[in-house]
């Protein structure tokens, strides 16, 4: 696959492709050989995954399929568990300054706007001689797909075309991602999920409500109280127990 175009920026590198199986999968099996900080970008992409093994619909162009290269320095301290909550926010931010569209958080790091699905996030490992040493940072989001293609998810979907009912600049999108991603990348390396705890809190669809949680551990309704410092979900059951849930899938 030869690379489209390679943009050098001052915090990061953007190795733009035509098509890809999966931006995240090119990224782990390059990991070795790509610097800190470079993304990897396709116009389609023929086999996108979403958390929990599910399919991502990618092979129509116009929309964002990206991954970023992590490889912090030191992975002791690095908030790797919260990187996909950091992207959220970032995602969350740039769909309000760029274009006026206000999204909510599901968590842990879907994008809503009304309900309808614009945003995935995942973050996968890369790992050498026993030790993790790359973080691979993936996100699609919804830009130019028609709504013709929306109607086709099998879960409630939209895109920017669909909402301002226009086309807009995919190379655009990336950058004001990208930008916005690491303007405040160090800070959050620093401090963690409590860097953008109260932006995330404030972004989330899901507090104080009753709500189905789906995961191998606990599998029934819980009252969502709010959300930890370490950004883990903080839950009540019906006999006023509360638990701290890791992972999971809030069905809203």
């Amino acid at each position: 696959m030869e690379t489209m175009n390679i943009n050098d920026i001052e915090q990061y590198k953007i190795l733009e492709f035509d098509e890809l199986d999966s931006t995240n999968m090119f990224a782990l099996c390059n990991v070795e050989n790509a610097n800190d900080r470079t993304i990897i970008t396709a116009n389609r992409q023929t086999k996108g995954r979403g958390r929990l093994s599910r399919k991502w619909l990618g092979d129509n162009s116009g929309n964002v399929y990206m991954s970023l290269i992590l490889k912090p320095k030191d992975f002791n301290s690095y908030p790797a568990i919260n990187i996909t909550q950091y992207m959220s926010v970032v995602v969350s931010r740039v769909l309000k300054k760029y274009y006026n569209v206000n999204s909510s958080i599901k968590w842990p790091n879907d994008l809503l706007v009304d309900g309808a699905k614009i945003a995935g996030i995942l973050a996968e490992t890369s790992v050498k001689n026993g030790k993790v040493s790359a973080i691979v940072l993936g996100l699609g989001l919804n830009v130019n797909m028609p709504i013709e293609t929306v109607n086709l998810i099998d879960k409630k979907a939209t895109s920017l075309r669909v909402l301002l009912n226009k086309e807009f600049s995919v190379s655009e999108c990336i950058k004001h991602i990208a930008d916005e991603f690491f303007k405040d990348y160090d800070e959050f390396i620093k401090q963690g999920f409590s860097y953008i705890r109260d932006e995330y809190l404030e972004k989330s669809c899901f507090l104080k409500k009753k709500i189905k949680i789906d995961n191998s551990l606990v599998n029934g309704e819980y009252f969502i109280s709010s959300v930890d410092e370490n950004g883990m979900l903080v839950a009540v059951d019906e006999n006023k127990v509360e638990q701290t849930i890791i992972s999971g899938d809030l069905i809203c």
